[in-house]
């Protein structure tokens, strides 16, 4: 999977290790994501522009910068707590994200 830019694991429960997943990963549509948090140290999100994480039980996004990503969607997500910095993010969806604490830095 070196050269995979697209990825969509909708409503999909996915287990394991995700270090060998493409650092070209350009999208990633995680509809339902069952992870308390993304696997930041396994999962190079570095390089992601669109990331769809909607209906999604995430609780924490935590981890480096994610300075290429303009598109970040939460839409009807549990998320609660954040701490990322999106320096390049054109467009940002929280609708219905009822257990947000805190906000995105946009850097």
């Amino acid at each position: 999977m070196d050269e995979l830019r697209i990825l969509d694991t909708s409503c999909i429960r996915m287990e394991g290790s995700y270090k060998d997943l493409s650092k070209s990963l350009k999208f990633l549509r995680w509809w339902q994501c069952t992870l308390k948090s993304l696997p930041i140290i396994d999962f190079d999100v570095m390089n992601i522009v669109v990331i769809d994480l909607t209906e999604s039980i995430i609780e924490e996004f935590l981890g480096p910068s994610v300075t290429n990503t303009w598109f970040f969607c939460l839409l009807h997500s549990q998320e609660k707590n954040y701490s990322q910095t999106f320096s390049q993010l054109k467009v940002l969806i929280l609708k219905n994200c009822k257990n947000l604490k805190s906000t995105l830095d946009l850097g």
